[in-house]
């Protein structure tokens, strides 16, 4: 019913608050695939907040985004694993990271 009203969208938008993460990536890889990583951004930051980090920066990198990762490394302090992050997907914050 969803798929004929076009809400797919908000459905995986309401499992991403909902941090139901399974169902929100299934619906994203069936219905909405330009959705993937988006899903994949709400994941990060939630594994963020749980301080499970290093697949915080899997799915910063999954989604695209690996300055969030980095930048979420600097604030912990640990510039060995955002000088990694830089090196492997963004090679143009290198500098900024060995001047921090």
């Amino acid at each position: 019913m969803l798929l004929k009203m076009n809400l797919v969208d908000a459905v995986i938008e309401y499992l991403s608050s909902r941090n139901e993460f399974d169902e929100a990536f299934k619906m994203a890889k069936q219905n909405a695939k330009h959705k993937i990583s988006d899903v994949h951004l709400k994941y990060a930051y939630f594994l963020e907040d749980e301080k499970r980090y290093k697949e915080a920066e899997e799915n910063f990198i999954k989604a695209a985004k690996p300055n969030e990762a980095i930048n979420m490394y600097e604030h912990l302090g640990d510039f060995h694993s955002a000088l990694s992050v830089a090196r492997s997907s963004e090679p143009s914050a290198v500098p900024t990271i060995l001047m921090n």
